[in-house]
């Protein structure tokens, strides 16, 4: 899969400070969207007969292979396909904690977590293409000759998620007026229902390339992202068949009739294929953590921050909980040790 991502902020950035910060983002709905050029391909075969029944239905239509057919209701051998294509639109949701640490010149990215869909799974229309061995149809009597495709508008393919979720390390290149460069890895997973059966997740490994400006203000913070991705990947088939699903056959000699049938048979491996723009706003949060041994803030690690330590041992929301974890303990002093001015 090829990814090409290009991020910009729109506002100037004040001066970041000295230690490090962390920033808990979400995607702001109002100003994101998602276009996405999708087609999903997957063919099957097996056999159709009839929705005839004695006694359910017994004004139903009846199939009968060859050219004079026979008696009763018989199935028909038949091959056939779903194809989907088409453009959509939906409003993403999601979020990462993106934390930088000005003095190494690096920025780190966790938990980048996007639900494309934003929890709202959509159907695509899709065009069954078929070909079916010779038969008659009775309740409406009409003869299907086989042995060439017949594309048929009928059925849908239910897209239940579709979600970009981090799955490595993305440690980030931090450069002067917050300037982000790097690339975040990611799990693109979709997940389709196709003849009633729920493929599971197919999932799309990726490298999103990260070129972008960090715009602070105060402890609030924005990025605003435009993504592109091209993806292709097989979709594996499923082990059990399909029965009795419902179709509309139009007619053919004579036409304008409508043979009602019940289709059964067994998906192969299908593919699926497309592009994805997402653009995106974030909008950030400070966690109020500095992650710096000056913990009194004049420049210098030295006896003075020890001191700070010390005294707010086994404390809690205190500047001296380095590490914010919560508590001040011995994580905190192996800091201020580490970053010892000599």
């Amino acid at each position: 899969m090829h990814s090409r991502t290009v991020l910009a902020a729109a506002l100037a950035l004040p001066a970041l400070t000295a230690g490090a910060d962390t920033w808990q983002f979400a995607i702001d709905q109002e100003s994101s969207s998602t276009t996405r050029d999708i087609t999903v391909d997957v063919p099957f075969s097996g056999t159709m007969i009839g929705n005839y029944d004695a006694e359910t239905n017994p004004g139903g239509t009846l199939t009968r292979p060859g050219i004079f057919g026979g008696s009763g209701n018989q199935p028909v051998d038949y091959a056939a396909g779903f194809a989907v294509g088409g453009t959509n639109q939906s409003i993403p949701s999601g979020g990462f904690v993106l934390e930088t640490e000005p003095n190494s010149g690096q920025a780190t990215i966790t938990g980048f977590d996007l639900d494309i869909l934003g929890g709202v799974a959509e159907t695509l229309d899709a065009t069954l293409t078929i070909n079916y061995e010779s038969f008659r149809s009775f309740n409406p009597d009409s003869f299907f000759p086989g042995g060439f495709d017949i594309p048929v508008p009928i059925g849908a393919i239910d897209v239940l998620s579709m979600r970009a979720v981090q799955s490595g390390d993305a440690v980030l290149a931090l450069g002067p007026g917050g300037a982000l460069a790097g690339a975040i890895p990611v799990d693109l997973t979709i997940r389709l229902v196709i003849m009633g059966q729920d493929l599971g997740d197919v999932v799309l490994p990726s490298l999103l390339p990260v070129t972008s400006t960090l715009v602070v203000d105060g402890d609030s913070a924005s990025l605003s992202t435009v993504i592109n991705i091209d993806f292709a990947q097989a979709i594996p088939a499923p082990d059990a068949p399909f029965e009795d699903m419902p179709i509309d056959l139009p007619t053919v000699l004579p036409p304008g009739g409508v043979a009602s049938l019940l289709i059964s048979g067994l998906l192969a491996e299908g593919a699926v294929a497309g592009n994805f723009e997402l653009t995106l706003a974030a909008l950030g949060q400070g966690s109020g953590c500095a992650d710096d041994p000056d913990v009194n803030g004049d420049g210098r690690v030295d006896g003075a921050d020890l001191s700070v330590v010390l005294a707010d041992w086994g404390l809690s929301e205190t500047p001296a909980d380095i590490n914010c974890d919560g508590v001040v303990d011995g994580s905190d002093l192996s800091m201020v040790l580490a970053g010892w001015d000599v």
